[in-house]
């Protein structure tokens, strides 16, 4: 009987050592660099857990049609968004986009321009009418940038590899605003997308 307690009780004390050190276990065993931990914290928080987006919108389709070049490092093109509205009506909606990605045009079913402005994060669109509830609004938005290195292997990543360049991310869960307006939530599925990217030969 002892025996057993004193078994039971080493294997206590050993899960509780485990949990007070998993985390920094892990951070060491894949040796993320400093701004990536930092991320990492940052997604886990739970204000942004808990980000909503735009609710009054339901995305249902995405569209992204980029180039990319290496030599400079930059991408440009246009997303496409299809979303139906979630509320009674609504004249405006807003998606996420990095700061400085810059935003050349938005157009309505492809012909109509919008008014926009790009704040904190937020573009911002006025739309052309009012939309009803149920309602399929389709935009796309023109843009270019370099994407912002703060976001590490979360954003998208200009990198190399045996001397010949590389283009990655992860985006997920979070972060694909970092190089793509979108509505930046797991909350909200896009029910299908189509990704067109043109790159150097």
């Amino acid at each position: 009987m002892i025996n057993q307690i004193g078994f039971l009780t080493c294997l206590f004390l050993f899960a509780l050592n485990f949990a007070a050190n998993s985390q920094d276990f892990l951070k060491d065993r894949w040796k993320l660099p400093e701004y990536d931990q930092q991320n990492y914290q940052w997604i886990t928080n739970s204000e942004k857990i808990n980000y909503p987006g735009d609710q009054t919108i339901n995305v249902i389709y995405y569209k992204i049609d980029l180039t990319i070049t290496t030599s400079p490092n930059y991408i440009s093109g246009n997303v496409t968004i299809c979303a139906r509205v979630d509320t009674a009506s609504i004249n405006s909606l807003f998606l996420d986009l990095a700061q400085n990605m810059i935003v050349d045009s938005i157009l309505i079913e492809e012909t109509i321009p919008a008014q926009f402005n790009h704040l904190a994060d937020r573009l911002n669109i006025n739309l052309d009418r009012s939309y009803m509830m149920n309602e399929i609004i389709c935009l796309a938005v023109y843009y270019q940038g370099l994407p912002d290195v703060h976001y590490g292997l979360f954003g998208l990543n200009f990198d190399e590899h045996n001397g010949q360049p590389v283009i990655w991310s992860t985006s997920e869960p979070y972060f694909a605003y970092s190089w793509w307006p979108c509505k930046d939530t797991p909350s909200d599925k896009a029910d299908s997308a189509e990704i067109v990217l043109t790159v150097d030969t």
